[in-house]
């Protein structure tokens, strides 16, 4: 499936695929080295990219991106969520990030002054919710324990008649006799 979903960046002020961010996510996470977005892979280390943090929630918090992010049919420009854009506001991506992914000047400049455009998008940013993919009460409903059959003997101790005889015990030194090593054992 396609993601046709954009939105506008607060840290590069650039429209950019809510797809394109969870793929380099998912690049780096999965250990593969991106020679592009230098600046974006530094966010992301640094818990500053708002995509990132979405696609984190979705997966951890087990929060449904669709319908808010997710696009499939129709190219959809939409807003970043008020509250992902609260949690990226007081991060700050740590100098170790920069250096590591070799961060141009220009993209340094751009991070170092997202916070003025993460607030300007806060303005107008939707407050809503990401539901979770399962309803509480229907997953309540699934993981109920299921009752335990019930146990029936073997030899059910109604069908056991007074006059029946236990077997005989073996001594020890006839099981040791004839090999039997259990009924030594237990002799």
């Amino acid at each position: 499936m396609l993601n046709k979903f954009s939105f506008t960046c607060p840290i590069f002020n650039v429209k950019t695929h809510f797809e394109h961010c969870t793929t380099l996510r998912n690049e780096m996470f999965g250990g593969k080295t991106v020679a592009v977005r230098k600046g974006c892979q530094a966010c992301i280390a640094s818990s500053k990219c708002p995509a990132a943090l979405e696609y984190r929630e979705s997966i951890y918090g087990r929060k449904a991106l669709y319908p808010h992010y997710v696009s499939p049919d129709e190219p959809k420009h939409g807003k970043l969520r008020a509250e992902v854009l609260e949690s990226i506001l007081p991060v700050k991506v740590q100098d170790i990030h920069l250096n590591m992914y070799a961060v141009p000047a220009v993209e340094q400049e751009l991070i170092a002054t997202a916070n003025d455009r993460i607030r300007d998008q806060l303005k107008t940013a939707p407050k809503v919710a990401l539901q979770p993919y399962v309803q509480p009460k229907a997953s309540r409903e699934t993981l109920q324990a299921k009752p335990r059959p019930q146990f029936t003997p073997i030899r059910p101790l109604e069908n056991v008649t007074r006059n029946e005889e236990p077997a005989p015990i073996p001594s020890t030194n006839h099981a040791a006799a004839t090999g039997d090593m259990s009924a030594a054992i237990n002799a």
